[in-house]
């Protein structure tokens, strides 16, 4: 994960949303706004409120960050597909 939480396009985005947002906020958030349900671990409860502040709702990604997190895309899967049926595209359907 690594390698997601210092993507210069989340970083990018995530400092746009003003101080104290990180790329895992973005990565949350957007994947939240695209409809995926996100399950994320925290052994700390600090954490745990900072993953639901992060798909809360309170704030959004314009299209714009979402198309650019999107297009960020390298075609690599963190977690397998083992059934088929996760969507080929970045972006939720309308």
């Amino acid at each position: 994960a690594a390698g997601i939480l210092t993507h210069p396009t989340l970083m990018r985005v995530a400092a746009a949303h003003g101080a104290g947002w990180t790329a895992a906020d973005v990565a949350l958030r957007w994947n939240a706004q695209r409809g995926v349900v996100i399950i994320p671990k925290s052994t700390s409860t600090a954490h745990l409120a900072r993953n639901l502040s992060a798909v809360d709702g309170s704030w959004r990604l314009t299209d714009t960050e979402m198309d650019s997190i999107a297009a960020a895309d390298e075609g690599r899967r963190r977690v397998p597909d083992f059934i088929g049926v996760w969507p080929t595209t970045s972006r939720a359907a309308a």
